[in-house]
C-alpha cells in the first residue's frame, strides 16, 4: 500500500498543481513578416524549463498591449511538444501597429510592433518612370537618342523602367501584375511584368517601329481640362519647359507665349509633297502601366473603406494618349475594362475592384544634320553674338566669350545619358584656348535648345618672363567647338557632332 501511494501521489500533485511555471518564455517569431490586411498573421512564443528544454501544455492566454478594433486575435492556447505557442492575428479596414503580450506561469513575454498593411494597390500610388538613376527602378531619365541626322529609327536603344505598386499608406505590393501599353518602341519580351518585394515591376524599354505619332503645334495650358473624359494632365511633362514656348525659341515672341515651338522640315518632305512641320511632341512617347487596384480615395476617418462623401479618384478606362490632348481619340491603344467594345469615361462611382493606371512619357530625339545646322530661316544649332561669318575681334591678352544655341530638329535639346555627355573644346588654335562654361553630364530637363557658353583666351601668359612675342597683327584665329551625346544609359550608342567654327582676329 506504502509503494501505491508512493507511486499516485506525484500523479496527482501534478493534475492538480498544474504545469509547472517556464523558466524562459520569450517571443519566438512572426510569419510573415510583412503582414497583409485580410490574411492571417502567426505570432508564436517558446517556453523553455531551467535545463533550456522546450516545455509542452503550458497554457497561455494572449492579449494586445493596446485594444484596436480593427485586428482581431486568438486569446488561448498552450504550448507544444517544441514548447511554442502560437496566436493568430487577422487585421480589418485599416493599417494597424500592434505588439502582442503573451502570459504563461506569471510570465509575460512581449513581441515587436507589427504594421499591417493593405492588400490593394491605390491608383494614387501607382507610379511609372525610367531610369536607373539614383538607384534600381529610380526614375531621372527623360529622353533617349533615336533618329541619326537623317531622320532614321536607331532600333534597339534600351532603357530599364519601372513601375512601382502601393496600397493606399504607400506600401510597396508584391506579387502584383502590372502590365504594359506604349505607343512607340516596345517593352519586354510579354509586356507584363510582377511587383518585387518592395512594389518594383521593372520592364526594359527598347526603341522600335511603330514610331510616336507626329502631332500639330499646340498651346500649352496650365489649367488643362479635367471631366470624366480628360485626364488633367498637362500636354506634356514639365520637364520639356513649356512654359518658355514661343513658336520660334531663338526669337522670343511675348505675343505667342506657350505656343508650341514649330520650324519646317528642311529634309524631310509630306506624301503630298508639301512640307513636314517639326514640333516637340511630334517624338514624345506615351506609355502606360495599368494593374488591378482600387481607385485612390480621401479616407477622412481613418476606418480604411471608402465612405459616402469622401473625394476619390474617379478613372476613365486606360488609353494611351498619342496625340497628348488628355482623352481618348479613335485609334488610341486602350484597355476595354468592362468588355463592351468601346472606350468609356469615368463612372462617376469609386471602384474598390477595376483597372487602375498611370501614364509616363519619353522623348526620342534626334541629331541635327547639316541642313538643319545652316537652315537660314530657323537654324537649329546658331553662334551669338558671333554674326556670319563668325568673325569677331579680340585685343591681345584679353579674353571674349559667346555662346551656340544648339537644338535638335524637332526642337528638343538632344538626350544626355552618360556623365561626360556635352560640349568642350574640339581644337585648339596656336594662338587662343577656348574653354567651356557649360556644365558636362546627364541632363534631367529637356527645354527646346541647351545654350553652350565657351570662353576665347589669349594662349600666352602676359606676365611671363621673357614676355611673349607680339603677333603679326591682324592675328586670325579659328575655334572649334565638339559635343557628344549618348543615347541611352544601357550601353548607349555616342553621337558627335561638331558645331560650326568661329572665325576670329586679334588686333593690337
Amino acid at each position: 500500500m506504502k509503494r501505491i501511494i508512493g507511486w499516485v501521489l506525484p500523479t496527482l500533485c501534478l493534475l492538480g498543481c498544474g504545469v509547472a511555471a517556464p523558466s524562459q518564455w520569450l517571443f519566438y517569431d512572426v510569419a510573415p513578416i510583412s503582414p497583409l490586411l485580410d490574411t492571417d498573421t502567426i505570432f508564436r512564443f517558446q517556453a523553455t524549463d531551467s535545463r533550456g528544454v522546450p516545455q509542452a501544455g503550458v497554457p497561455v492566454t494572449f492579449a494586445l498591449e493596446k485594444p484596436d478594433d480593427s485586428v482581431t486575435l486568438v486569446h488561448a492556447g498552450q504550448t507544444d511538444a517544441s514548447g511554442l505557442a502560437r496566436t493568430i492575428l487577422r487585421g480589418h479596414g485599416r493599417v494597424s501597429s500592434v505588439v502582442v503580450l503573451a502570459t504563461a506561469g506569471g510570465k509575460v513575454a512581449k513581441s515587436g510592433a507589427v504594421t499591417f498593411a493593405g492588400t490593394t494597390p491605390s491608383s494614387r500610388w501607382l507610379t511609372f518612370q525610367c531610369g536607373p538613376l539614383a538607384g534600381l527602378s529610380s526614375g531621372g531619365i527623360h529622353a533617349i537618342g533615336a533618329f541619326d541626322e537623317s531622320r532614321t529609327l536607331i532600333a534597339g536603344v534600351k532603357l530599364d523602367c519601372a513601375a512601382h505598386v502601393a496600397d493606399r499608406n504607400g506600401d510597396g505590393l508584391e506579387g502584383h501584375s502590372v502590365s504594359f501599353l506604349v505607343e512607340a518602341g516596345t517593352v519586354g519580351r510579354s509586356n507584363t511584368s510582377v511587383s518585387d518585394v518592395i512594389g518594383n515591376a521593372d520592364i526594359l524599354y527598347k526603341s522600335s517601329l511603330p514610331l510616336p505619332k507626329e502631332t500639330d503645334p499646340a498651346t500649352f495650358s496650365w489649367n488643362p481640362t479635367k471631366d470624366p473624359s480628360h485626364t488633367g494632365d498637362y500636354l506634356v511633362p514639365l520637364w520639356m519647359h513649356p512654359y518658355e514656348w514661343t513658336p520660334n525659341p531663338y526669337k522670343p515672341d511675348p505675343s505667342a507665349k506657350l505656343q508650341e515651338p514649330r520650324r519646317t522640315d528642311p529634309i524631310r518632305v509630306a506624301s503630298n509633297g508639301g512640307p513636314v512641320t517639326n514640333n516637340p511632341r511630334d517624338n514624345l512617347v506615351t506609355m502606360i502601366a495599368y494593374t488591378t487596384g482600387e481607385e485612390g480615395y480621401d479616407d477622412v476617418n481613418n476606418n480604411g473603406v471608402f465612405d459616402k462623401n469622401e473625394k476619390y479618384d474617379d478613372l476613365p478606362e486606360p488609353f494611351v494618349d498619342a496625340n497628348d490632348n488628355g482623352t481618348y481619340d479613335e485609334g488610341e491603344l486602350y484597355i476595354d475594362v468592362n468588355g463592351n467594345g468601346h472606350w468609356d469615361a469615368a463612372n462617376g462611382i469609386h471602384d474598390d475592384n477595376t483597372t487602375i493606371w498611370t501614364s509616363n512619357k519619353i522623348l526620342w530625339t534626334g541629331i541635327p544634320a547639316g541642313q538643319d545646322m545652316l537652315d537660314p530661316s530657323v537654324p537649329t544649332v546658331k553662334a551669338l553674338p558671333f554674326t556670319a561669318p563668325g568673325i569677331d575681334q579680340l585685343k591681345e591678352f584679353n579674353s571674349t566669350s559667346g555662346n551656340f544655341n544648339v537644338a535638335d530638329p524637332w526642337w528638343n535639346t538632344m538626350a544626355r545619358n552618360s556623365n561626360t555627355d556635352g560640349c568642350i573644346s574640339a581644337s585648339e588654335s596656336t594662338v587662343v584656348k577656348v574653354a567651356s562654361s557649360t556644365q558636362l553630364g546627364v541632363r534631367f530637363t529637356y527645354p527646346p535648345f541647351e545654350t553652350v557658353n565657351f570662353i576665347v583666351n589669349d594662349v600666352r601668359d602676359p606676365n611671363a618672363n621673357p614676355s611673349p612675342p607680339p603677333y603679326a597683327f591682324p592675328e586670325s584665329f579659328i575655334i572649334n567647338l565638339g559635343c557628344r551625346y549618348t543615347a541611352s544609359p544601357n550601353a548607349g550608342q555616342v553621337y558627335e557632332l561638331a558645331l560650326p567654327s568661329v572665325n576670329g582676329v586679334f588686333l593690337n
